[in-house]
């Protein structure tokens, strides 16, 4: 079997492949929300594993097959990227430069703090650390998530 075909294969054959399936299945029903994951639909599956190596592995292209897919309705800049964008670049940006009003709105007059969960001021020197780069810790987002479900609905 040419390596193209056993590296897809043993991806299907992961052990922790069911187990995370079935997690995330399980955490989805409990907020009512159906999962479905569309690229292990048998279907593909069966497409995928029946292509010939060298239509799938390319100059050490990865995901040659959904770059091709994908061409015309994505940017080129798009298909042709090299590695993963991080969404944890996008959050840094947002919480040190974009919106930092909102988030100083969020923790001041805290109903989370009133309610006994937070001690505000930790919280604030926490946000404030994370402004100056003393840290990169972003844990006080939990609390910001749960102020603004707070002070939304309750």
């Amino acid at each position: 079997m040419l390596p193209g075909k056993k590296q897809r294969l043993g991806s299907l054959r992961d052990r922790l492949l069911p187990i995370n399936l079935e997690y995330n299945v399980r955490l989805a029903s409990e907020f009512n929300i159906q999962e479905r994951i569309p690229l292990l639909d048998h279907r593909l599956i069966e497409f995928a594993a029946s292509l010939p190596t060298y239509q799938t592995h390319r100059d050490n292209t990865t995901k040659f097959v959904m770059r091709n897919a994908m061409l015309g309705y994505l940017p080129n800049s798009v298909i042709n990227l090299r590695h993963k964008i991080v969404p944890a670049d996008i959050a840094h940006r947002g919480l040190r430069e974009r919106e930092t009003a909102k988030v100083w709105k969020l923790l001041t007059n805290m109903r989370s703090a009133d309610l006994g969960f937070v001690d505000e001021r930790n919280i604030r020197q926490a946000y404030q650390m994370y402004l100056d780069g003393k840290t990169q810790d972003t844990s006080f987002w939990y609390t910001l998530s749960l102020e603004d479900w707070l002070r939304r609905y309750f």
